[in-house]
């Protein structure tokens, strides 16, 4: 599958974006347990898998947390891999969307996102809010 950034500038990742694709994975996980009738103590293991970064630039799609550098990346793959409970899906999403993004940036010369605007984005999210 192609990235939705490159229906916007090419070569380029949206962290951002990636934030509120993780959290809509995860939520996503999270509803079909509830579907098929899992416990909350249920326990959940999911990996993310981006891959052809290799040459992208670390952009934001959002005007208002626009970033100067664009560093770029020769890793192709980061792939990570988490452990949770049904329950935990819903309450530590910040926490397991943190513990999804944060590698993926390192591997943009180390970019670092604060832990309050990632928040701020993935409890937007879930709130239904555009952030």
């Amino acid at each position: 599958m192609s990235l939705f950034e490159d229906e916007r500038i090419e070569n380029s990742l949206f962290w951002d974006t990636r934030t509120i694709r993780a959290t809509e994975g995860l939520l996503l996980l999270a509803r079909l347990y509830r579907r098929l009738n899992a416990s909350d103590s249920d326990e959940v293991s999911v990996t993310f898998r981006h891959g052809g970064l290799a040459g992208r630039a670390l952009r934001a799609v959002n005007r208002n947390r626009m970033m100067g550098g664009y560093p770029e990346t020769k890793e192709d793959i980061v792939e990570t891999s988490l452990t949770t409970t049904v329950i935990g899906l819903e309450t530590d999403i910040t926490t397991l969307v943190r513990k999804i993004i944060d590698p993926l940036l390192a591997v943009f010369d180390f970019y670092f996102i604060g832990a309050d605007t990632l928040d701020n984005i993935i409890e937007g999210y879930v709130a239904g809010e555009v952030r």
